[in-house]
């Protein structure tokens, strides 16, 4: 066993910069150092999340302003826009959106297939 918590020790010593950086065991710096790389990683997935929502929503408004400007030059640049022109509009929208989310659901499945992800 004491072999095995000198490779440790080795290992942080030069894998791990700045380590060992308190005056504890190979073991217990392991604990401490793997416990700071989860919370590092939890905060950084995290943070990943609230991205990929924001580039979701500056999609969709991106998407909505296409289509409403499609529209708009299909019919004139008219402003007016009636009930049914609306509930169109929205199916559109809709329809583009499940498009999307299935070309992206696409190229997660590929990519986890192929060990991109």
């Amino acid at each position: 066993m004491s072999k095995e918590i000198d490779n440790l020790a080795s290992w942080l010593i030069g894998n791990v910069p700045d380590e060992p950086s308190q005056n504890e065991g190979a073991v217990d710096t392991a604990i401490r150092v793997m416990a700071t790389m989860i919370a590092e990683r939890d905060q950084l997935r995290a943070r990943v999340a609230e991205l990929q929502s924001r580039i979701g929503d500056t999609e969709s408004l991106r998407l909505a302003q296409s289509i409403v400007r499609e529209w708009l030059d299909e019919n004139g640049g008219t402003t007016e826009v009636s009930d049914e022109d609306r509930a169109e509009l929205r199916r559109i929208y809709q329809e583009r959106i499940a498009q999307s989310n299935a070309t992206v659901r696409g190229r997660l499945e590929r990519g986890e297939k192929d060990g991109a992800v």
